[in-house]
């Protein structure tokens, strides 16, 4: 990891809002590609009402964007702006209530797909937060809900070390940090500037293919068995001890992220082949973070890419081995912008045509995998200590969409679901548990943790 710049990045103070977020933004057209961001923390107790209100008050000052709406340019010529909210009214953003008993945490899950489901107001800055009390063990819990315009799951997360304080002195919360991705090109001569735009017009159709391979064209046919599709959303967690994960990965020569994602196509060859159908791929979307230490924080700093996933008739090794090899080459393409360039097309374009490319974005993608680093020690939100943080993002059009964070010592996944598509929810969790669970016996550490099955 390289060491942080002298002077930290300070939350992105961009005016308009970049062509990716105007694509998020406008293309909700139609409900299906509602696109909201959501955090569930479990509290090991109920944090004081009014001192949680004065640290949302600090934190949204902290945070410019979270005072900030969206204002759209006479006849949506050029991107949206972000401006001052002169109305902005706390109590509308941040509310509480009371499970009913038992608390269990399938109404926990419950709740907060219902509020991911509702639209935001249009007219105001773009996140809720809830208070949820009366979790089971006397516990509490926290929703956060942003739009996708407002920030990725890394901004999120680095809204989050803002929001929250030191579960102790010696261990303060910091921004996220990342690793540089390959370095862009720095100043050239003119005869190589030259060379490359040369190269850049001889080479255009093999670049648009290249653009059409990464965000439009399928990677391997959708599943029948996943074909169905509605509004509904089931969301799912399970808890994986990180160091163990990590270990699996590192047994089988991947890392902890090839091995999350084997995890995942494991469980859902098992599913497959729970209903008798057998298929070796599945079309997998993965987001991929282009953030560096001097990026600012928040906003939308990310590419995607589809990839063929493994699936059934691969053991877990051969599945990283192949999901390792998939990212490195694209990690190492062309097209990592490919998504940037779609945005870009788009933006001057109508609503209805970005609602359009949008879907052609999502369309044909049974899972969305992505995996990003939360804060490594635990924290306190208004007092209440943090136990755990599930993640969960968007399904647009496809069957399920899962991410991974890491929290402490675990990884928390969240899955976000469509019932319709995976009409048994509680079978693929199940699936994803036995999937950990012989990869830990067979390639784990000596005593390591089992980790906590699914919930939901």
């Amino acid at each position: 990891m390289p060491t942080p710049p002298a002077d930290p990045p300070s939350w992105v103070a961009e005016p308009r809002m970049s062509e990716m977020e105007t694509m998020f933004w406008r293309g909700e057209t139609d409900p299906r590609i509602r696109v909201t961001v959501l955090a569930v923390e479990v509290l090991d107790r109920a944090p004081d009402w009014e001192r949680l209100v004065r640290r949302h008050e600090l934190t949204s000052r902290l945070v410019p964007r979270l005072r900030q709406r969206v204002v759209e340019p006479p006849l949506r010529l050029g991107r949206p702006w972000w401006r001052d909210d002169p109305l902005f009214d706390l109590a509308h953003h941040l509310r509480r209530v009371r499970l009913p008993a038992p608390g269990a945490t399938r109404q926990l899950l419950d709740l907060a797909g219902t509020a991911a489901s509702a639209p935001f107001d249009r007219t105001r800055p773009l996140w809720e937060a809830i208070l949820v009390e009366g979790l089971d063990g006397d516990r509490a819990a926290y929703v956060l809900k942003l739009h996708h315009s407002l920030c990725d799951g890394i901004g999120a997360a680095q809204l989050a070390a803002v929001l929250h304080e030191a579960a102790t002195p010696d261990h303060p919360v910091g921004p996220i940090r990342h690793p540089e991705p390959p370095a862009a090109d720095g100043a050239v001569s003119e005869r190589a500037r030259a060379a490359k735009l040369l190269s850049a017009v001889l080479g255009a159709p093999r670049s648009a293919h290249a653009v059409l391979k990464a965000t439009v064209l399928p990677a391997a046919a959708p599943s029948p068995l996943l074909s169905g599709r509605s509004r509904t959303r089931s969301l799912s967690t399970m808890t994986l001890p990180t160091a163990d994960l990590r270990a699996v990965g590192r047994a089988v020569g991947g890392s902890m992220n090839d091995a999350y994602l084997a995890l995942l196509l494991g469980a859902f060859g098992r599913y497959h082949e729970h209903f008798g159908v057998r298929r070796a791929e599945l079309p997998v979307l993965m987001p991929i973070s282009t953030r560096t230490a001097r990026s600012a924080l928040g906003g939308n700093q990310f590419a995607s890419h589809r990839l063929a996933g493994p699936m059934c008739g691969a053991g877990f090794a051969e599945r990283v081995r192949l999901v390792r090899a998939a990212v490195a080459a694209v990690r190492g393409g062309t097209a990592l912008g490919a998504l940037g360039v779609l945005a870009r097309c788009a933006t001057p374009l109508p609503a209805p045509v970005i609602a359009a490319a949008e879907k052609m974005l999502f369309r044909g993608n049974d899972l969305i995998a992505s995996n990003f680093p939360g804060t490594p020690e635990r924290v306190r939100l208004a007092g209440a200590l943090v136990e755990a943080v599930y993640p969960f993002a968007p399904v647009v059009l496809g069957a399920a969409n899962a991410v991974l964070v890491s929290y402490a010592a675990n990884c928390h996944i969240g899955v976000n679901l469509d019932p319709a598509a995976i009409r048994e929810p509680l079978l693929l969790m199940e699936f994803l548990h036995r999937e950990w669970e012989e990869a830990r016996e067979r390639f784990g550490r000596a005593g390591s943790s089992r980790g906590a099955g699914p919930q939901g």
